[in-house]
């Protein structure tokens, strides 16, 4: 039952970490998906086979795993719903970005899939500058769809094509690009 726990632990801090990026690819999301939950059946099966156990319930009872593992899934999943691990991605690698996009020069655009510049903690595989804006694709949504952050400090960047902005604050946009 530790090695479960510790994959449950394992799998949890993965998903936070791959999600933390502003994108959700697809097939990592689904792998994540699956895995965790086929992981987490494993743990409660495991835990409720000990819990049946009457010899080991007590001593069971007793071992911080069985209430950790549970509190730490349902923790995981509200800090991705409330989108927790990109928020302190972004916050952490602020200063980064702001510095980035004061000295990118306007007209810039590249598409670097390969080896893509980091810029804080996150990779700035695509970047162009529509208008007074600076957009960042970080990573791919969904299958074809591309997510990053824009910056425009006079309001929300222009539209080019089927873009999605939400605002961050501070002249900051989640943005989401569909291809």
């Amino acid at each position: 039952m530790k090695l479960l726990s510790g994959l449950v632990v394992a799998w949890a801090f993965l998903l936070a970490l791959s999600t933390s990026d502003g994108a959700r690819w697809a097939y990592e999301y689904l792998l994540l998906v699956y895995g965790g939950t086929a992981l987490s059946a494993a743990w409660l099966i495991g835990t409720v086979a000990v819990l049946l156990d009457k010899p080991g319930r007590a001593k069971a009872l007793r071992r911080p795993w069985i209430y950790a593992v549970p509190l730490l899934l349902v923790a995981a999943l509200y800090a991705l719903w409330l989108d927790v691990p990109f928020a302190v991605r972004f916050r952490v690698s602020r200063a980064a970005l702001d510095q980035f996009v004061r000295e990118l020069p306007r007209g810039t655009q590249w598409f670097e899939l390969h080896d893509p510049p980091r810029v804080g903690l996150f990779s700035a595989i695509y970047v162009d500058t529509p208008g007074t804006s600076v957009r960042l694709m970080t990573g791919y949504c969904g299958v074809v769809n591309r997510c990053g952050s824009a910056y425009c400090p006079a309001g929300e960047p222009p539209v080019v094509g089927d873009d999605y902005y939400s605002p961050m604050g501070h002249g900051w946009w989640r943005w989401l690009w569909i291809s």
